[in-house]
């Protein structure tokens, strides 16, 4: 069984405020499964997100 994070777990693994996260969401950026009213964010949601975003270089070159 997968594990879930909330908003401010996830704000903090990726240093952005909640208020962004609550954005990824809406925008269909991050998944969530809500229990009740509050949503919370898949593992699995999380490496999906991070496996997308590209590498830079320290000559900021994407890889």
């Amino acid at each position: 069984m997968p594990g879930f994070l909330d908003i401010g777990e996830v704000a903090a693994l990726f240093g952005r405020a909640r208020r962004t996260i609550r954005w990824w969401i809406a925008t269909g950026r991050l998944p969530v499964v809500r229990i009740g009213r509050t949503p919370f964010v898949p593992e699995t949601a999380i490496s999906a997100l991070l496996g997308t975003a590209g590498v830079s270089d320290p000559d900021g070159a994407e890889q």
